[in-house]
């Protein structure tokens, strides 16, 4: 509850609205809200009619899984890979994903635990290099250089490939 961020509560939801609140269009016509009545277990007398809170629903959970960042994840075509440490190259290695949420997909097979993902694509990665079998890039007209903090080099950063466990 947003009057009592200390406190946990567990609830179910009873019902979603149908159509987004157009309330909310206003300030960010992005993003939709959808009103949502949740039945909290238990009586609290705390909780008043009409407050707010910050809610995260647990759609399913997945116990024992491999997953990865999503932004590891290249998808090309009906097929998706991977690109594994190998002391300075990297490794393609096509991966079978399943459920996913907005940080992390699970990986099913092509990538066990233990194994260094790339959390970048490699520069010379033909996704990245956005040009067909064949075709010569050219230079666009009136480039100018990247200002501002230079980034680690593409692939340098990499996350290890974890079981979850909840």
């Amino acid at each position: 509850m947003d009057a009592f961020p200390d406190k946990t509560l567990i609830g179910e939801v009873t019902k979603v609205g149908v159509l987004p609140d157009s309330q909310n269009r206003w300030m960010n016509p992005d993003l939709k809200v959808y009103q949502t009545m949740i039945a909290i277990e238990g009586s609290h007398d705390w909780v008043k009619p009409g407050m707010s809170a910050k809610v995260e629903i647990l759609v399913s959970r997945i116990d024992d899984c491999v997953y990865v960042p999503v932004q590891s994840v290249e998808f090309d075509s009906q097929k998706q890979y991977c690109y594994l440490a190998n002391g300075l190259k990297s490794d393609r290695r096509q991966v079978t994903i399943g459920d996913y949420n907005d940080e992390f997909i699970e990986i099913k097979s092509g990538v066990k635990e233990g194994d260094r993902v790339l959390l970048r694509l490699p520069a010379s990665s033909e996704s990245q290099k956005g040009t067909a079998e064949g075709a010569t890039p050219e230079k666009s007209p009136k480039t100018e250089p990247a200002k501002g903090p230079a980034g680690p080099a593409p692939g340098a950063a990499t996350v290890a490939a974890k079981p979850q466990k909840t």
